[in-house]
This record gives structure tokens, C-alpha cells and sequence, in this order.
């Protein structure tokens, strides 16, 4: 079973080979019988040479004269250039047939491993994958001896984005730092955006904007959670039971928009005379802004007590602000950022103090 496995592999194998070997690329064989031209001259220009030394060495001996010298001289030379010309005939209709039978693949539109272009670079072969691929902005150059692929972005693109990091509230203009458990009051945002380049030969500027879903999280330390007095003002308060955990979580819908600077630089191909933008790519960022509403409000709590677990779970909306906006930035390298939000408005409606949150995280744009 082995042996006829290894022999149907090998035939396989063979006929692979085989095959390929047939959809050799055109500029390959070019390239081979340009290089028979090559040689043939050569071996062809030392024989020339070595027959005239000879005639030379005949002359001075006396053997020849002068006249006779010169008339052998001339038939081997004519001889030669007869050779060369009927060798370099041949490279030259191999040439020419791969050529033609290209062109009249390209007419009747028959199955080719390439198309022939001809350009002011003379001519050259494009694959059939080369045609595919320049529809996905991939484009091939021979630049310095070897095959470059370029990579061309559309002037809008669009990412993945995914954020996360940690919450506080800035009340009276100082941030409550103490006030809260770091990797209990976080933040995640979820979304996708659209990537504009606004100038057309530059990737300088770009305009980012599209839409994701955001949890804030906070959890306040000393066992505390926000409550609300008589007076509908919500504060910090203890409420004597040691919590295990205590979560107060918002949701939201956003819209953010951004002013992107990008340095990822420009790369111009001489051979396609084409310049390619690609995002992403180097140092940037961000400024601008986001403008959202309000999904939901959820309270969890859970502490034990007495031997027994309990767990307390409430959706409310808590007096939370529905509209909510803000500022936010972000400082980079390729697809990672340092994230800033800060929200311009209060978390809860009409408050005496405004709390506002603030968000410092990591972020990513996948393209």
C-alpha cells in the first residue's frame, strides 16, 4: 500500500512539474534566447579573431602576400557575419513566434498564463495573477534586477476597531483617582470607522468616523455605591456591607469623529509611474470627538453574608444622562494607540456638581 501510495504521489508530483514546466512565463524563454544571442556572438567574434591572427602570422612569414592576406581576410570575415547572422535568425524567430502566439491568445481570448503589454519601459509579460491582483490594488514592477509588489490603498478605507482602559469621574476639576478600583472601573469600545484620505497627493490628512458600542464600568472602593438623597443629587455613599463586588455599568451607542494625521509615506514606482498611499504604516494621530446616546444601566452587587451568597442586580436608568458627548484623542504607532475620552457633559441630569468620566486606554485599528 505504501509503494502505490509513493508511486501515485510521484506521478502527481511528475505531472505537476510537467505542467508548470509548459506555463513557463514568455519573458523567461525571452530572456533565455537573449542570452543564446549573446553567447553565439561571442564564441563567434573569438573565432573571427583567431582566424585573423592566423592570416597575420602567414603574411609576416612570407608565406602570403599582402594581396592575399587581405582577400582571405575579407571571406573569413563575410564568412562569420554569415554565421552570426543566420544564429542571431533563429534566437530572433523564436522571439517573434512566442510573441505572435501571445498577441493571439490575447485576441481569441484563450486561456494564458500572461497578457503582453507594451509600454515606454519596451515590452514586458503581465501574468493572468498580476490582473487579478492590480484589481485588489497589488501591482508588480521590475525595479533593479528583481520583482517589487506594490500595495495600493483606495482614498477610503475602513477598521476594526477595538479600545479598552480605565475610568474615573473628574468632579471640581480633580480626578478621582482614590475613589475607584483601576481594573474594576474600566471601559470597552467596539466599532467600526471609515478612513478618508482628504488630500489627494498627500496621506498626511485623514478624516476617521463611524460608529461603536461602548460599556463604561465603575466601581467604587470602601464598599461604597452611588445612591441618590432626597434631593435627587447622586453621591458616594457606604452602606455597611463589605462587597465582593460592586459594578455600576452604562452602555452606549457613539459616533466618533476624528482629524488623523498619518506619516506613513508615499511610494512611487518609476516603472508603472504610480504613486501608492498606504494608511497605517508609521507614527500618527487623532483628534475630535464623539456624540452618542444612552443604551442602558445596570447596577450588580454581590457580597457575603452570614455563610450565604447574595447577589443584587438592577436596571435603571439611574437618572443617567441619555445624550452624551465629549472630546477624545489618540497617539500611535501603525495600528496601536495611546486612547484619551474625556465626556464635556455630566453623567447624571441635573446635578449640583457635574461628574464628569474620563477614559485612558489602549487602542487598535485593524485595517
Amino acid at each position: 500500500m505504501f509503494k502505490i501510495l509513493l508511486w501515485a504521489i510521484s506521478i502527481i508530483l511528475l505531472m505537476v512539474s510537467q505542467s508548470y514546466a509548459q506555463n513557463v512565463p514568455n519573458h523567461d524563454r525571452i530572456k533565455t534566447e537573449l542570452e543564446q544571442i549573446d553567447k553565439k556572438v561571442l564564441e563567434y567574434k573569438d573565432s573571427l579573431k583567431n582566424e585573423i591572427n592566423y592570416i597575420w602570422s602567414l603574411e609576416d612569414a612570407k608565406q602570403i602576400t599582402s594581396e592575399q592576406a587581405a582577400f582571405k581576410k575579407d571571406s573569413v570575415a563575410n564568412v562569420y557575419a554569415e554565421k552570426i547572422k543566420n544564429s542571431v535568425a533563429i534566437s530572433e524567430h523564436n522571439i517573434s513566434t512566442e510573441i505572435r502566439q501571445r498577441v493571439d491568445d490575447i485576441i481569441n481570448n484563450k486561456k494564458s498564463n500572461g497578457a503582453l503589454l507594451i509600454d515606454h519601459k519596451g515590452v514586458r509579460i503581465e501574468t493572468d495573477n498580476d490582473s487579478i491582483n492590480r484589481k485588489k490594488g497589488i501591482y508588480t514592477a521590475f525595479e533593479n534586477g528583481e520583482y517589487k509588489k506594490y500595495r495600493s490603498e483606495k482614498r477610503t478605507t475602513s477598521q476594526f476597531v477595538f479600545a479598552f482602559g480605565f475610568n474615573s469621574l473628574e468632579i471640581d476639576g480633580n480626578i478621582k483617582t482614590n475613589e475607584f478600583t483601576p481594573f474594576r472601573s474600566m471601559f470597552y469600545e467596539l466599532g467600526a470607522t471609515y478612513n478618508t484620505r482628504i488630500l489627494k497627493e498627500s496621506s498626511l490628512l485623514h478624516l476617521k468616523y463611524g460608529a461603536s458600542f461602548m460599556i463604561n464600568k465603575l466601581s467604587a472602593t470602601n464598599d461604597r455605591v452611588f445612591s441618590r438623597d432626597t434631593n435627587g443629587q447622586y453621591a458616594l455613599t457606604n452602606t455597611g456591607i463589605d462587597y465582593d463586588k460592586n459594578m455600576f455599568r452604562n452602555s452606549y451607542l457613539v459616533v466618533p469623529v476624528h482629524l488623523e494625521f498619518d506619516f506613513s509615506k508615499k511610494k512611487y514606482s518609476e516603472s508603472l509611474n504610480k504613486t501608492f498611499f498606504k494608511s497605517h504604516q508609521s507614527a500618527r494621530f487623532g483628534i475630535g470627538g464623539f456624540v452618542g446616546t444612552h443604551l442602558q444601566t445596570l447596577y450588580k452587587n454581590k457580597w457575603e453574608e452570614a455563610g450565604k451568597n447574595h447577589k443584587e442586580k438592577y436596571s435603571s436608568s439611574y437618572n443617567v444622562e441619555k445624550f452624551i458627548y465629549g472630546l477624545s484623542a489618540y497617539v500611535g504607532y501603525k495600528e496601536t494607540s495611546l486612547y484619551v475620552k474625556y465626556n464635556l457633559n455630566s453623567m447624571f441630569k441635573n446635578q449640583a456638581i457635574d461628574a464628569n468620566l474620563i477614559s485612558i486606554g489602549i487602542r487598535k485599528d485593524f485595517n
